[in-house]
């Protein structure tokens, strides 16, 4: 509703006409049709772009969906039979809004926690302000009174351009409280994620032995505080960097929340006895009645501000980052043989996976 609400508004304030205002909101809809294939992320670990948040919300996927829908939108038996599309043409004249509000999509998810893969597949990395949540969804309602408003015909451009400035005026009174509240006295060491509601952060840090991960509240206060031990250095460099250099890698860490936790097993079979030696903690689910090589190393990695999240869970409008808990203890798995193999999978549970 917010992405199609927000260059439609945009466009009427800018007094272009009806229908390029409809194009922008189609444009401003459409990086989100990646909901319908992102399952496919799991079929290969080179499938992955097909993630929600991923090719789709690059700099050129967004526009290509876009003229995608347009396209089909503006098709006669689809556009005859919604009035409000009649006008809607496959045109050049079409493309500029139409883009414009696919691009507009990309700057409202850059400033969630996940943010976009903007210049994929030249650079992994991910853009985001990380100043909000997964969502802002208090945006919603205003956008939905501004889109039945539209539909029933009695939308003035005055009307959209007073929900358009009230949702700006929301947004800005939200980021203020995560300004008031954003946590004092860091020593520049660690990462710092805006949590769940608009008024606590996540903090995250390591040393030698594991992750500190604790939350502030109103007026930064320091919340729950947790340490989850680290055996990332029980595993050699080596196998530390095929693990996370593997394309499967990528998508797990657009989708990390904090500084990641991780458990190193090494695995030798003797005799036809095959023995897991986890070192810094127990066996890792997952691992255990299968087969492996002599030698080798399963590393497993952990989101450590979602298992914190987990531990002390706070009032959210969404459902937990995770279906369940048993799929965020897994987080990704990373298998590494001797033969120089790796393989990396990661839970179905995270958003967008």
């Amino acid at each position: 509703m917010t992405h199609g609400f927000v260059p439609y508004a945009a466009f009427t304030i800018a007094r272009r006409p009806r229908v390029e205002r409809i194009a922008a909101a189609i444009g401003g809809i459409a990086p989100d049709m990646d909901a319908v294939w992102a399952w496919l992320s799991h079929s290969h670990e080179h499938a992955y772009p097909l993630v929600h948040r991923g090719f789709s919300h690059t700099f050129w996927g967004a526009p290509l969906l876009a003229t995608v829908l347009l396209f089909f939108v503006a098709h006669r038996k689809i556009a005859g039979r919604f009035r409000r599309f009649e006008n809607i043409w496959f045109t050049r004249g079409a493309f500029i809004p139409l883009w414009i509000g696919a691009w507009s999509h990309l700057l409202l998810d850059g400033l969630t926690i996940t943010g976009i893969p903007l210049l994929w597949p030249f650079f992994d990395g991910r853009f985001t302000t990380d100043w909000f949540f997964f969502g802002i969804p208090y945006l919603l309602p205003l956008s939905l009174f501004g889109w039945i408003m539209i539909y029933r015909g009695k939308a003035t451009d005055r009307v959209v351009k007073r929900v358009f400035a009230l949702m700006v005026v929301v947004l800005l009174l939200a980021g203020s409280v995560r300004a008031y509240s954003y946590p004092r006295d860091l020593t520049g060491d660690e990462d710092v994620t805006p949590g769940p509601v608009d008024w606590m952060w996540i903090v995250s840090s390591r040393n030698d032995t594991g992750v500190h991960v604790y939350s502030t509240g109103w007026e930064g206060k320091i919340g729950p505080s947790v340490f989850f031990e680290d055996s990332a250095y029980g595993a050699p460099p080596h196998v530390r960097s095929a693990c996370e250099e593997t394309v499967g890698y990528v998508p797990w860490r657009w989708y990390m929340w904090g500084i990641p936790v991780t458990r190193a097993t090494h695995v030798t079979v003797h005799g036809g006895v095959t023995t897991r030696e986890t070192v810094g903690g127990p066996t890792e689910d997952g691992v255990g009645g299968e087969e492996f090589v002599n030698g080798t190393w399963i590393v497993a990695y952990h989101d450590s501000a979602l298992l914190f999240n987990e531990r002390y869970p706070t009032f959210r409008l969404w459902q937990n980052p995770v279906r369940n808990a048993n799929d965020s203890e897994e987080g990704g798995i990373c298998t590494w043989t001797p033969s120089g193999n790796v393989k990396f999978q990661r839970a179905r549970g995270w958003i967008g996976s």
